[in-house]
């Protein structure tokens, strides 16, 4: 399957419950493996989310889209590209516990006032995967939310990226939550709480 796009409305893609690896949404060339935008609603359910070695992002939410995602595997991706972008006031929110099992520039990375809601998850990061910008990056007003979160595994890279005024919340958590073996950076008004 390539690129899911959403004309209108709420749509589910739900996969294989007892083995989400199984059922892989790929995406090609340049495009998102998933793009969704302006007000529609998809929920993402037991399935691996991969890209090719030119692909974008996995998930991209923009113009008030919302994604909400659960038991979903994110795997392979160029090193390049975040596994998740949300923007210009998307929303992807995790509604379930997840699987990190590959890497890429960021798991995240918000901007334009994107926001990603993933509270109160266990978030199972395997085989240590690399994240050459940070595991979470987040930039222009945007904001990212991890209260009473937790991990399990590690990967490498930069724990945290936050600039010109976007903020990570994680409820006093302290700054070791995130993934990664390098501490994380503020700068130009980026909070981390």
């Amino acid at each position: 399957m390539g690129r899911v796009l959403v004309g209108s409305g709420r749509i589910a893609v739900q996969g294989n419950s007892g083995n989400p690896s199984a059922v892989i949404v790929r995406g090609t060339s340049f495009n998102p493996t998933v793009l969704l935008g302006a007000g529609m609603f998809l929920t993402l359910k037991y399935l691996r989310l991969e890209g090719n070695a030119s692909g974008y992002a996995l998930v991209t939410s923009e113009l008030n889209g919302v994604i909400d995602i659960d038991s979903v595997v994110f795997g392979t991706l160029a090193s390049g590209q975040p596994q998740i972008a949300v923007s210009r006031c998307g929303i992807v929110r995790a509604i379930g516990n997840y699987t990190v099992a590959a890497g890429g520039a960021a798991h995240v990375m918000a901007w334009g006032q994107g926001v990603f809601d993933c509270r109160n998850r266990m978030i199972t990061v395997s085989g240590t995967p690399a994240f050459a910008w940070a595991f979470a990056a987040a930039s222009e007003c945007s904001l990212m939310m991890f209260n009473t979160s937790t991990f399990s595994g590690s990967g490498t890279g930069k724990r945290y990226d936050i600039v010109t005024n976007a903020v990570i919340q994680t409820a006093g958590a302290g700054v070791n939550l995130l993934p990664g073996n390098s501490a994380g950076t503020t700068g130009t008004g980026g909070q981390y709480a």
